[in-house]
């Protein structure tokens, strides 16, 4: 039973007894979603086009994922040692009967489909890469990065049951991939000691191999990352480097390698997969990252003589490419499997994890989850119909780093990076319309204050202000030319700005006038100022890097050290009352970001682990309240959490049980008002100013028992829109009486 404080309130119009619950004691966060995200680092798809396996890792976590209905559905395979195998390669020679490899030698079979897997015996440590078999008996696996002399190679002739290390050489830096044609003849290719790209031959099952010439052999940093061929004679290579113009070259045999040729050029630098489907049809995936960051699928349907190229719907590393008919499969980080069922014209995820960065509710049945750029694509997002029970994919939402709404219909989502562009939806993201930021500068904060007010955020003192909805923004001097990562206002008039980087150089800034100009406050510290998070213009905290906590209780004129977390990240704050407040933070511990939840009862000066993600790079990116009893939260590994909190207003008697919340806290352009009530009732919902005076009704009539959710509009009043400022909100309910204090902007 929660405790409960009773307040005695003496009002112009009545005088009640008001019962008001305090926090909760700290519950825990509900995963509402969840998947593994990991870098796919190979994709095979059986004849059949239904059956096919993705597979990859992510520091210590490994995934193996399996359809049997050409991609509609992809399932988690229990792998053995997921978190210490670090699964780089899989291959399957029937639905039944396949292999995982990986780190350490790390080397398992499965007859069942992947429903169970025996480990086996490698004989080596070193790094395995890609494994390819002629039947269910004979195979090979390769790999190596930097961890030995020798070409790394092992053969199999009874399914695994013994490896025989067949590696060979003195000056091997990697071999990326493997393939033979028959058990006699076969290819490998990667880097040399000398980081020259390098083809081998065999012509008697690997016990001995010759060296291939290449076009640019001995241009460092040209490495040859995948091979396949339809023939002994007739094959094709995919090339990656930085130090080649043009760029991505594609390599091509009519006799087994004797003589290689440039047959295209992808003009990009990294070209990890290719895929020859027969002596016609050829795929492969080309990727910029630096620079014009751009991806494309690139195919040829004769031979090689002419090469189309389609663009994708992401920027990332791309490990795996099939091709059957027409269609195309894909695999990326970020568990992403994309196919295209009309030869790259058009794509869709068959899987994902993305990095969630932002979240953010228009009403409480509908809402948005972001995943910016972490995703490798800025135009794609999670949306909710139904209180965020189940998120899907929104293809109207232009998606972005950042997400935020301002009663049903106003809301706003940022496109990130040094170009970036604010979208605004007037109608509840059923259009969105788009405007540059107007700078250079990295961009990656956002804050709406209204309707109309808006700030955007990032790099050397990047501030600018919009007074249109985000149609049009416009530079204000923050006080600081250092990164500013956090903006938070209580209104369209005050606010405060924070940052830092570098040492010594953290800041916070504090406007009254909109911020037109900015006065820089002081603090106990210097860290570079994570967050900001204020419950009016006096009361607020900044979280800071060290994972320390600040407080003011004047605005900012002074604030003082209030507490400290041990990750180092404090990333998000997030209060609901003086004492009682969240914050998402997150620690480096060598093997990736893992995010965790603290909570605090007594305004951050103590804060207790309440969540922490199981796998690592998960960071908890945002928290937000879609209401005053819940709370959310996103992250890493597609991560979406559920807080439910009782806070509010309560009033019990012997005749009947109702209890009060509002938000958004202050209220703009709507205020929310829930009612939960233990029995059917006749309810008077009304709002009044300070003294007593009546504003408008909200509700009046008999309610059901249950929840009900009003949402109420100041141009409703009919009077004019109410003056910003404090107003009594008052519940009749049977012969009860509740008031509860709301803030309109």
């Amino acid at each position: 039973m929660e405790k409960m404080k009773i307040v005695l309130c003496k009002l112009l119009f009545c005088t009640v007894i008001i019962i008001v619950a305090l926090p909760a004691k700290a519950q825990l966060w509900q995963v509402v979603q969840q998947k593994p995200a990991v870098t796919l680092f190979d994709l095979q798809v059986l004849p059949d086009g239904l059956h096919a396996y993705a597979a990859g890792n992510q520091g210590n976590l490994s995934v193996v994922y399996a359809t049997d209905d050409g991609g509609n559905e992809w399932q988690g395979l229990p792998v053995p040692f997921t978190t210490t195998a670090r699964i780089n390669a899989v291959h399957f020679v029937n639905k039944d009967t396949g292999w995982v490899a990986g780190y350490d030698g790390f080397i398992a079979r499965t007859s069942d489909g992947g429903q169970s897997w025996m480990q086996q015996t490698s004989g080596t440590n070193r790094k395995l890469y890609r494994i390819h078999f002629v039947s269910d008996t004979e195979g090979w696996i390769t790999g190596g990065w930097n961890d030995g002399t020798s070409y790394l190679l092992l053969h199999t002739t009874d399914g695994g049951q013994n490896w025989q290390n067949m590696s060979f050489g003195s000056d091997a830096y990697s071999t990326e991939d493997v393939f033979f044609i028959n058990q006699n003849t076969g290819w490998i290719c990667g880097l040399d000691n000398q980081l020259y790209g390098h083809i081998h031959r065999t012509d008697d099952g690997g016990q001995t191999w010759v060296r291939q010439s290449i076009p640019n052999q001995t241009v460092t940093g040209v490495k040859v990352t995948a091979i396949d061929f339809v023939s002994p004679d007739k094959g094709w290579a995919a090339v990656s480097s930085l130090y080649l113009n043009p760029a991505g070259p594609v390599l091509y045999t009519e006799d087994g390698g004797q003589n290689w040729t440039v047959q295209t050029n992808t003009g990009m630098a990294y070209n990890d997969c290719i895929d020859v489907r027969d002596s016609l049809h050829v795929a492969l995936v080309g990727v910029n990252i630096l620079g014009n960051a751009s991806q494309q699928l690139f195919m040829t349907a004769d031979g090689g003589q002419s090469w189309n190229a389609s663009a994708m719907p992401v920027t990332s590393y791309t490990y795996g490419v099939q091709y059957i008919g027409t269609k195309v499969w894909a695999c990326l980080n970020y568990s992403q499997i994309l196919m295209s069922g009309n030869s790259g014209a058009n794509w869709s995820w068959q899987h994902y994890a993305p990095f969630l960065k932002d979240i953010a509710f228009s009403t409480p049945s509908v809402g948005w989850a972001v995943a910016g750029s972490n995703v490798q694509t800025d135009h794609w997002c999670y949306k909710s119909t139904d209180g965020g029970n189940s998120w899907d994919s929104d293809p109207l939402a232009p998606g972005g780093a950042k997400v935020t709404f301002i009663g049903h219909n106003d809301g706003w989502m940022l496109y990130e990076g040094n170009a970036a562009k604010v979208f605004h939806t007037p109608d509840g993201g059923l259009n969105w319309s788009q405007a540059g930021v107007g700078t250079s500068n990295w961009t990656g904060g956002m804050f709406f204050a209204g309707a109309d007010s808006g700030w955007v955020c990032g790099s050397n003192g990047n501030l600018r202000v919009s007074a249109n909805a985000g149609a049009s923004w416009a530079p204000q001097a923050v006080g600081s030319s250092n990164y500013v990562e956090a903006v938070f206002f209580v209104n369209s008039l005050e606010g405060w700005a924070g940052g830092g980087y570098g040492g010594g150089s953290g800041f916070i800034s504090h406007t009254d006038n909109g911020g037109a100009s900015w006065s820089l406050q002081t603090y106990p510290g210097s860290e570079h100022i994570m967050a900001l998070f204020f419950l009016n213009n006096q009361q607020g905290w900044a979280s800071a890097a060290g994972g320390k906590v600040y407080r003011t209780t004047n605005g900012g004129q002074s604030w003082t050290f209030a507490g400290q977390v041990s990750d180092f990240f404090a990333e998000e704050l997030l209060f609901i009352d003086a004492h009682a407040g969240w914050m998402a933070a997150n620690t480096d511990n060598n093997n990736g970001f893992k995010g965790k939840i603290y909570h605090t009862t007594d305004g951050g000066v103590n804060w207790t682990l309440e969540y922490s993600n199981p796998w690592n790079n998960s960071t908890i990116k945002a928290l937000t309240r879609q209401s005053d009893n819940t709370l959310w939260a996103c992250g890493g590994h597609a991560t979406i959490l559920k807080y439910q909190i009782t806070t509010g207003s309560e009033v019990h008697d012997n005749q009947s049980a109702v209890s009060l919340y509002t938000w958004p806290a202050p209220a703009s352009d709507i205020l929310n008002v829930t009612l939960n009530l233990v029995k059917a009732d006749k309810v008077d919902l009304s709002l009044y100013d300070l003294r007593g005076s009546f504003v408008t009704t909200i509700h009046h009539g008999n309610l059901p028992p249950g929840t009900h959710t009003f949402h109420w509009e100041p141009s409703m009043s009919g009077h004019g829109k109410p003056a910003p400022g404090l107003y009594l909100l008052r519940l009749v309910s049977g012969t009860s009486v509740t008031t509860a204090k709301i803030m309109l902007q």
